[in-house]
């Protein structure tokens, strides 16, 4: 599983962060999910937009999860408000 953030500038082509890969780079804590368990997830910002000087963090639009499986699929978390 991989995590990517994605921002939405009005002036500019949308700009996605590289994909950071979540159990091999021991970001959950246990580095397992389960589903009948809250997992901590912590991956640093400076690590997701190492060498991405168009990534605008104060326009972040998403959050996408993505993962292999027989069936690729990405899950995109928006409407995100801080």
């Amino acid at each position: 599983m991989s995590v990517h953030l994605a921002d939405s500038p009005e002036d500019a082509p949308s700009t996605a962060t590289r994909s950071v890969p979540l159990l091999a780079g021991k970001h959950i804590e246990g580095a397992r999910i389960s589903s009948d368990t809250f997992s901590r997830v912590c991956v640093p910002l400076a690590e997701m937009t190492q060498n991405d000087q168009n990534f605008r963090p104060e326009l972040l639009c998403w959050i996408g999860l993505s993962g292999e499986s027989p069936t690729q699929k990405t899950y995109l978390i928006d409407d995100i408000r801080f």
